[in-house]
């Protein structure tokens, strides 16, 4: 009985406090995006924060499609994962504990809040929009390659 009650109820997220912040690797109209490792795998990942600011109505529809999309997605070496939805801090003493830990930042951003949501992703070292804005030009072999990615994506 206490496993079907287990079952019965909804998972909780994880808070991002099991995370240590490496570095920023992007910003965007949507959101930061910090490189990261798991502090108890060691896994690097992608935490991207859902820009809540500028929402009157909760949670932003371009967020929602995103996450949607994504989770309904079959699994797909062409396409980033997503692994899980985690929210700002899991105990209300974790900000005066210094959660999350930002490694080699010099310039420290406020921890994070209860309210804020991050997407975690799988690392990727390079993405196609990485690559076009470094400004190098491709060859015809790699637009080939990066063309047929894009289409197996598809």
């Amino acid at each position: 009985r206490e496993r079907e009650e287990e079952e019965a109820r909804p998972a909780r997220a994880r808070a991002v406090d099991v995370f240590d912040r490496i570095k920023q690797i992007g910003e965007g109209t949507y959101g930061q995006v910090w490189a990261a490792k798991e502090r108890e795998t060691g896994e690097k990942v992608a935490l991207k924060k859902i820009k809540l600011e500028y929402e009157k109505d909760g949670f932003p529809f371009t967020a929602v499609r995103e996450v949607k999309i994504l989770q309904d997605l079959p699994h797909h070496r062409n396409i980033v994962n997503l692994k899980e939805i985690v929210t700002g801090f899991s105990a209300p003493d974790a900000r005066a504990n210094g959660a999350p830990r930002d490694a080699g930042n010099t310039n420290p951003k406020p921890n994070p809040t209860a309210d804020e949501i991050f997407m975690v992703f799988e690392y990727v070292d390079h993405d196609l929009a990485g690559l076009m804005q470094s400004g190098s030009s491709f060859t015809p072999q790699q637009v080939k390659c990066y063309t047929r990615q894009l289409l197996a994506g598809l």
